[in-house]
């Protein structure tokens, strides 16, 4: 149809829904009357030239009719225009609402040729057009607006937004504090559904509920419940579920479908943070009116509330009558937890136990849920056990053998394990456990050696290969795209390395962005296949974590035929939250496999979604400790060797730190976990993995112990040097004990002298004030330094002319900041001692003077920075003491921070401009380091930096010694386009006049400007002390400022040194009278022989004093 613009709008309609519930329902059916003031009338804001809004019958979600939603592509949009705003809606306080409509449309625009995703926003808000809030969280800062970034083009989607209004004064006052200088908010409410992009949309039935939860789905025999705020539903998994389910009380809710109530099969909390409900018999379809009640449970598994987006009461509230929808775009892998295969919980003996007596009687096995005894088999070898019970469903059983047993390797099977509610018959699970019963002689040609060993942690700590080098050996399958080895990746899946200190420090990233798209396989490469003979005994042991969320790793041993002849499914824990943190606590899995075929094997391992295996879009996992080792015929060698390596290590720290020193709890525990396993045996391969693990970590912990004693024992001696070499290294022209840091490092030292600790906690207590206190001194001693460089130059500069007087030294030795008194007085005594000495005709200030080293000659210049304000470019923090390093400039603070100096900024982003600290500049020989300024470190040298902002920079100079300079400046542009027309100058002006010069190209530095890539303006003659310099920035202009300086390169030729005046320009008057006169100021009949005092009559009335040597 041809798009057309209808000025009338639809008519509002009400649905059937309780009224209770419902607040208003849209299906722009008919246009809506005249009336403004009915619940949910619309009107479009911000529409655009060129869009459309029509009630059309073309395409409806249901009914006759929907809103034909047509935006122009001249306007690309942002995300507060083009809306459908929803007006004059009774909000209540304390209530929570559901907004859900249909929408279907362009998915993505072009702009300039290039394809964008198309978006949307919609939410509840308070206000008037222009002076709107949206709902705000119960934290004050939060709010509920939900954003839409994927539509689909052919068939209509079901959109949800859940929503809570709190209370009017916390709207009120979130309003005000992003608005400080508005009217308060008035009390109108309205729902906003901004549609903002180009394209072509339709929108139908639209719906605004008052409802505890976000929404209801079903699909097939299973309901979803999205309870919308954050609840504690996954922390009730973790701590009381199992394989990611926690089963609730089936009478906790209704379930009806088409009015009739159905039998409900379980009801189940899972660690995606929904509930679901399972039906027993019956399944839903797309039509059906399902309604779901709920009745919050007491006890450990009440659902509550937690988090920041969350109501003002603590408990999940029940609700009746709560109407579902289907959603054909669920999974349909998911199953009720009744259906899924009972696991093995505990075992008695162990899975590998070895040494076991002849006599044994029986064996114990518990599962994780109920089994029906009836069908459970289990047999040793081929004896078959007797099972008891026999009848009815348990969960722990005790298995019997029927005949004698011989001493020799044998496999306990369980099978047809099924669960209380079968599948299926041909659904069961099949266990089995590998038993050694009797004692065996040690071959001692049969030993343990390493298939594979673990090569991603040593790829990731390698310097040449490290973090995103694929292992050689692996294969990475991510959304089917294969990296091989040798490759390396800079994002997606990939090797990680980890903090130390963790069970395992390089990981393989590997995830799917699809179900089963992702994976991480090694064998399969040509050199690094993983050969396993037939009859021997391997052990495969791997840890896996979880990157994100709670997915599991299914892992597969797959032979060369291709089949998976092992494959396990386990929970990937913790949750690392994206952080690579040492990872503690990680899965770890460790199982035997005998092949029967001899062979190159693979090994898989895929991120899935649960226990069964299921798939899932962006499950992320960790892999790591990848190892494949033989284990020798004889059963327990490799756990017995295990167990004396690791009493022969726990002996060992224990002889080297056996000292007094050393004494303590740990020492303690390490001499217990000795004496309990030293001559102990047991018949359980886990024994001796715990056992092993006691003995390292109380090993480890001795060890820990000493490290702290022996790093604490020399700190005080080593703090107190800090503080002589202070005040010994610098007391020859600075004095430190004025400042902070001096007065803390003394009294942390008086804390500590003579303390000998020997609690861990005080121990690193101590250790961390007194590397704090030192670090500190350093750091106080770089910000003294550059708040007094330039007092510091100035003081150098005098010593070359003179000795300086005792009081200038004393100040200049104990100033700690750029101190405009002391400053002042170099200047003087510096201008006083440089006057004095040029006033001498002999002086050889400026003379060429010889190296004798290298015999070459040179003339001295004078570093006159002291005159200028801040040339090395200091900044301060912020007054309140916040951090303003690679912060934005704040022009209302540039006197604070950047003292000194003058700016101004004008066209151009207004992030542009801000304050750069070069890393170079703080790498310190002892790795004391800091790059940032704040209240810690309120002090140091950087830049100003300009990304293409109109700027200048200024400083007006006074009091300048009368003389010829060099002005250099540490100033650069960094866009290398401005080569040949500058967009970057110096301007500066003496009485001679105003210049300015371009500044040089330095494309895309972001260090010190220094050396050639400086701007240096040269004879520049000043004899009334007054220079004006500006830095100045056109819009295009990239420029970074580091310092300026100021030297002195000779005298100035018309400047009279002994009286300090200028002399007078009479030079187009004529001499009509020459008068001379002694020092003594006595007049002499012609000059003599040597100080002669000359005065010149000129012809316009003037005179001209001179004083000259006659020789």
């Amino acid at each position: 149809m041809q798009p057309k613009l209808l000025l009338s709008l639809g008519m509002f309609l009400t649905t059937a829904m309780a009224a209770r519930a419902q607040v208003f329902t849209q299906g722009f059916e008919e246009e809506q009357p005249a009336d403004t003031t009915i619940v949910g009338w619309y009107q479009y804001i911000n529409t655009q030239t060129g869009d459309v809004r029509e009630l059309t019958s073309d395409d409806a979600h249901s009914g006759t009719q929907s809103l034909h939603f047509f935006n122009s592509a001249d306007v690309a949009g942002n995300n507060w225009q083009r809306a459908i705003k929803f007006r004059n809606l009774p909000i209540e306080e304390n209530t929570a609402y559901r907004l859900s409509f249909y929408l279907k449309g362009s998915n993505t625009y072009t702009v300039d040729g290039k394809s964008q995703r198309c978006s949307a926003r919609f939410a509840l808000m308070q206000g008037v057009e222009n002076a709107d809030a949206p709902f705000v969280a119960t934290d004050g800062t939060s709010t509920y607006v939900s954003d839409i970034s994927r539509f689909n083009e052919g068939d209509y989607e079901h959109y949800t937004g859940f929503f809570y209004y709190g209370t009017k004064a916390a709207e009120q006052a979130y309003y005000a504090s992003q608005h400080p200088d508005a009217a308060p908010l008035e009390e109108k409410y309205f729902a906003t559904l901004n549609v903002y992009n180009p394209g072509d949309f339709y929108i139908d039935d639209v719906q605004l509920v008052k409802t505890n939860i976000a929404g209801a789905t079903f699909k097939n025999d299973y309901c979803r419940i999205d309870f919308g705020f954050d609840t504690n539903i996954k922390s009730l998994v973790e701590k009381y579920g199992e394989g990611g389910t926690l089963l609730l009380p089936n009478d906790c809710v209704t379930l009806t479908q088409n009015g009739e109530p159905q039998d409900v099969l379980s009801v189940e909390l899972r660690s995606d943070g929904y509930m679901y409900i399972f039906l027993e018999s019956s399944t839903m379809e797309d039509g059906d009116k399902v309604t779901i009640a709920f009745k919050n449970p007491s006890g450990d598994y009440q659902l509550k509330y937690q988090g920041a987006k969350v109501p003002n009461y603590e408990l999940v509230p029940d609700f009746t009558e709560e109407a579902a929808w289907y959603d054909g775009g669920m999974s349909d892998d998911i199953f009720s937890w009744q259906y899924v295969t009972p696991s093995v919980k505990q075992a008695d003996p162990e899975d590998g136990s070895f040494d076991l007596p002849l006599d044994t009687k029986h064996f114990t096995v518990v599962f994780n849920k109920d089994v029906e005894a009836s069908a459970l088999e289990a047999t040793l070898g081929s004896q078959k056990l007797t099972v008891e019970p026999s009848e009815g469903y348990a969960s722990s059983f005790t298995l019997t053998p029927t005949a004698a047993l011989t001493a020799g390797e044998y496999t306990l099977t369980l099978d047809k394990v099924y669960p209380r509610v079968r599948l299926s018959d041909d659904v069961f699970g099949t266990y089995k456990f590998d038993l050694t019963f009797g004692s065996s002689a040690a071959d001692p040609n049969d030993t343990a050696y390493v298939v594979m060993k673990d090569s991603i942690s040593e790829t990731v700590t390698n310097s040449q290969q490290g973090e995103g080098f694929i292992p050689y050996g692996w294969n990475i399958y991510s959304a089917n795209n294969k990296l091989e080895q040798g490759s390396k990746a800079g994002s997606g899946p990939r090797p990680f390395k980890f903090a130390d200190g963790g069970d395992f420090v390089g990981g393989l990233y590997i995830r799917t962005t699809d179900p089963d798209n992702g994976w991480a396989e090694y064998g399969s490469t040509e050199g690094y296949e993983l050969p396993l003979e037939s009859g021997k005994k391997y052990q495969i042991s791997y840890n896996v974590a979880a990157w994100k969320n709670a997915p599991y790793v299914k892992f597969e041993l797959i032979d060369a035929n291709g089949t998976s002849v092992v494959t396990r499914i386990d929970a990937a824990k913790p949750n690392l939250n994206g952080s690579k943190n040492a990872i503690v606590g990680s899965t770890a899995v460790s199982f035997t496999y005998r092949p029967t075929d001899s062979g190159n094997y693979i090994m898989k391992w895929s991120p899935v979604a649960n226990a069964d295996g299921g798939g899932g879009a962006w499950l992320e996992v960790i892999l790591g400790n990848v190892k494949v080792t033989y284990i020798p015929n004889q059963s327990g060698i490799v756990e017995k060797k295990l167990l004396a390596t690791a009493l022969d290590n726990a002996k060992t720290v224990l002889a080297n730190n056996s000292a007094v020193r050393y004494a303590g709890p740990d020492q303690t525990a390490l001499q217990t976990a000795i004496a309990k396993y030293d001559g102990q045996s047991s018949t359980a391969p886990s024994w001796y993995r715990n056992a092993a693990a006691e003995l390292d970590a109380a090993a480890k912990a001795m060890q820990e112990h000493r490290t702290l004693c022996d790093t604490y024992d020399p700190l005080v001696s080593k703090a107190q040097g800090v503080l002589d070499g202070v005040e010994d290294k610098y007391k020859a022209y600075k004095q430190y004990d004025g400042h902070v840091a001096y007065d803390e490092l003394l009294a942390t030292i008086n804390t500590y002298s003579g303390q000998v600790l020997t609690d861990n906690d005080s121990l690193k207590t101590a250790i961390n004030i007194l590397n704090e206190s030192m670090r500190y001194m350093a750091t106080a001693k770089r910000v003294v330094d550059a708040l007094t460089q330039s007092i510091q130059s100035g003081y150098n500069t005098l010593k070359m002319l003179t000795t300086p007087s005792a009081a200038l030294t004393a100040s200049v030795n104990s100033v700690l900041t750029d101190d405009a008194t002391v400053k002042q007085a170099v200047r003087d005594e510096l201008t006083t001692a440089l006057y004095r000495a040029l006033s001498d005709p002999a002086n050889t200030v400026f003379s060429e003077k010889l190296d004798t080293t290298t015999l070459e000659t040179y003339v001295d210049s004078l570093d006159m920075s002291v005159f200028l304000e801040n040339p090395e470019f200091y900044f301060l923090c912020n007054p309140d003491g916040s951090n303003s390093s690679e912060a934005t400039v704040n022009l209302d603070n540039v006197a604070q921070t950047l003292p000194g100096w003058t700016m101004t900024a004008g066209t151009g982003w207004s992030e542009a401009i801000s304050y750069h600290y070069p890393w170079a500049w703080f790498a310190d020989k002892d790795t004391w380091k800091y790059t940032t300024v704040n209240k810690s470190n309120p002090a140091a040298n950087g830049s100003v930096a300009d990304w293409g902002r109109e700027m200048t920079l200024t400083q007006h100079v006074t009091g300048l010694p009368a003389g010829t300079y060099e002005l250099v400046l540490g100033v650069g542009d960094r866009n290398s386009d401005n080569e040949s027309a500058p967009k970057c100058f110096v301007k500066y002006t003496t009485a001679a006049g105003t210049d300015s010069v371009a500044v040089k190209i330095i494309p895309g530095s972001n260090d010190a400007v220094d050396g050639d890539a400086a701007t240096i303006i040269k004879n520049l003659v000043i004899t009334d002390g007054n220079l004006d310099l500006a830095v100045i920035n056109q819009q295009e202009g990239r420029p970074l400022v580091n310092y300026v300086r100021l030297y002195m390169k000779g005298a100035a030729d018309e400047f009279n040194y002994t009286t300090g005046i200028k002399t007078v320009d009479n030079s187009d008057a004529n001499v009509v009278k020459t008068a001379f006169y002694g020092v003594d100021g006595r007049q002499l009949n012609s000059p003599t022989k040597g100080v002669v005092i000359v005065k010149q009559t000129l012809s316009n009335g003037k005179t001209r004093t001179s004083k000259v040597v006659v020789r």
